[in-house]
């Protein structure tokens, strides 16, 4: 079977428990899987929420013979709804985990009923009359129903609930020290128990309880949920209960190749185990088997070698100003994880030149909503299959996930990850192969600095266009592309220079555009622009060797040629009227383009003496200009 797997991040220890369960289920079928997934729980920015979310564009359900939906794993509703009415859309038989879909069939823990037992325990075994809980996101069932069971269990033993000691969190470690600290404020006396919605923030509860003086469980008792990895070698041994999330991971994928059996709307419950241990106040204490303690130390080293990885990872490719060599260091790195497979696979978008005035939104934003969807075709440039990187490049279409030749392997699971930075969307990367590389969080800290990395090096691109504009801009006339009055007399120092050197005089000729205010009255300044563009535009076509041209101003514009002769004038003059009057004859326009020409030849000793020089040659341009005038009249 080819699956689908969804679900918005394998961060917390019962996620990944349960892809270890679907990935063994996945060898022993011999299915192809696909898990679009995210690390969205990781980020703060709700831009990154939606950055990371359109991975979940990718998958087109109809491709697929079924689908597994981790639904307790999606905080955005709306998202959620989204996903499951494509499903439906597709009619493929779908999983739904720790959720509950009429369409689906089903899998869920009964932690309403757990809960109840958890909190009953502190009740009735140990006294406990006060109560605080530390509860999970919004809308999670999940966190709902342990929080339900919580107050259901407080009901029934009639003991009352200040609703002030409740602190929303995220399942993470930070959340049970920010509530512990809550409670110790705004309490004169600390409550007898705290339930939290996960094994990490009871892990966190415990840390800053002692910071703060209490001694658990002397004082305050404490228990959380999941039967986490961690939480089993910590002193003092954490009650909890135990969800089975690997045999669910197990038998989603059962369920699916026997799914005629079950009834749409169908929901399991898995059995949930309570564990009784110090936290709560009993003298059992937990001790770690040698399998445990083994699995404990070495994920404590690989966490310490990945700190170090990332560290030098992140400086290098931050540093790097080429973009070749970024993709070459990203490479290197990639097969430094020893991947069975790896494809890094971005969007062709086109390179886009940024007008100056652009440059503050393109570094800030940019037209961000332009690049949140993935593009048509994309580009694989990392390539790894069997631990061998193919350096060349390819461009397929988005709609096959997959490079060719490459992935759909049967018994292999891969894991699509979004790059992004917040919600600017640069592709995605697939690991194929062991989920191991997930569950240490190697892979998705590369991605997360791949995705930073391409961002910091658009940046770096932006800021060398602006730097190069401004540039331009110092010597540049910016409507017409011609040198300005700095450019000009900055670069005419080699012609003067030589000039000079061989005694021989310079030509300056002097043009003023004819009919510019009429033109500006009738049409617009617009219109006027688009003449001053053109005439300048002529003025460069008609440019010969070793000549520099400068907008002056306004409408005047200056020419400097080592041509000076009384011919070479003449025909420079003709030549430059010349190619008006062609324009004129070539194109449609409600106006004529012409310009009077005055010049000026002298021997320029100094840049400093083309000052001079150019207003001879405006006198000159001025007296042809008043000629021109005399003649209409006369006509």
């Amino acid at each position: 079977m080819n699956l689908a797997v969804l679900l918005s991040g394998v961060v917390f220890d019962s996620q990944k428990a349960l892809m270890r369960g679907i990935e063994k289920s996945v060898q022993k079928f011999n299915d192809v899987c696909s898990v679009f997934c995210c690390h969205v729980n990781v980020f703060e920015n709700d831009l990154y929420g939606i950055g990371e979310y359109k991975i979940f564009d990718l998958p087109d359900f109809n491709n697929y013979d079924g689908v597994i939906f981790v639904r307790n794993t999606f905080k955005d509703q709306e998202l959620t709804k989204s996903i499951s009415d494509r499903i439906k859309e597709a009619r493929k038989p779908c999983v739904c985990i720790d959720g509950i879909d009429d369409d689906f069939v089903n899998l869920c823990n009964n932690e309403y009923e757990a809960t109840i037992e958890l909190v009953e325990h502190l009740i009735k075994i140990h006294d406990c009359k006060s109560f605080a809980f530390i509860g999970g996101t919004v809308g999670g069932s999940d966190s709902e129903a342990r929080y339900a069971g919580f107050r259901e269990a407080l009901s029934i033993n009639d003991i009352s609930y200040d609703e002030d000691n409740f602190y929303l969190g995220n399942y993470e470690f930070r959340d049970g020290v920010e509530a512990v600290k809550y409670f110790v404020e705004r309490n004169e006396k600390m409550v007898d128990a705290i339930v939290c919605a996960n094994d990490q923030m009871a892990v966190g509860a415990i840390s800053q309880l002692s910071r703060e003086g209490f001694k658990v469980p002397r004082d305050v008792k404490v228990v959380g949920i999941d039967y986490d990895f961690a939480s089993r070698a910590m002193s003092p041994s954490l009650t909890t209960f135990e969800r089975p999330q690997y045999e669910k991971g197990q038998q989603s994928v059962e369920i699916l190749h026997s799914f005629a059996t079950y009834k749409k709307g169908e929901v399991i419950n898995s059995e949930t185990k309570i564990k009784i241990y110090e936290s709560c106040g009993c003298s059992n204490r937990r001790r770690l088997r040698f399998s445990e303690g083994k699995d404990f130390a070495e994920a404590l080293y690989e966490q310490a070698e990945l700190t170090q990885v990332v560290k030098r990872m992140s400086a290098g490719l931050m540093s790097q100003n080429d973009y070749g060599n970024l993709i070459s260091y990203m490479e290197d790195y990639a097969l430094s994880l020893n991947p069975q497979e790896l494809y890094l696979c971005l969007n062709d978008r086109p390179a886009v030149e940024i007008d100056y005035i652009g440059y503050s939104e393109a570094v800030v934003r940019g037209n961000r909503k332009n690049e949140r969807d993935y593009t048509d075709d994309i580009k694989c440039i990392i390539n790894i299959s069997d631990g061998k990187c193919i350096s060349e490049e390819v461009t397929f279409n988005r709609k096959k996930l997959f490079p060719p030749n490459s992935g759909r392997k049967e018994g292999v699971t891969y894991y699509f990850y979004p790059v992004n930075y917040l919600d600017r969307n640069f592709g995605y990367a697939i690991l194929g192969g062991t989920g191991s590389l997930i569950r240490n969080d190697f892979f998705p800290n590369w991605v997360t600095l791949v995705g930073n990395a391409l961002e910091n090096f658009r940046k770096k691109t932006i800021m060398e266009q602006m730097i190069n504009t401004l540039d331009r801009m110092w010597i540049y006339d910016t409507l017409t592309g011609i040198y300005n009055r700095a450019g000009f007399y900055k670069l005419c120092e080699p012609l003067v220079s030589e000039s000079r050197s061989k005694g021989a005089p310079l030509a300056v000729y002097f043009l003023d555009v004819d009919g510019l205010k009429q033109v500006n009255d009738a049409h617009g300044h617009d219109a006027g622009d688009e003449l001053i563009k053109e005439v300048a535009s002529i003025l460069k076509e008609q440019l010969e060797d070793k000549e520099l041209i400068m907008r002056y101003g306004g409408d005047e514009f200056v020419i400097l040629s080592p041509k000076c002769s009384k011919t070479e004038v003449a025909l420079r003059i003709e030549k430059i009227e010349n190619a008006f009057k062609k324009r004129n004859e070539t194109r449609y326009s409600v106006y004529n383009i012409s310009a009077s020409i005055g010049h000026y030849v002298t021997r320029i000793a100094d840049v400093e003496d083309l000052t001079a020089c150019v207003e001879e040659a405006d006198k000159e341009m001025y007296k042809m200009k008043k000629a021109k005038k005399e003649k209409v009249l006369q006509s």
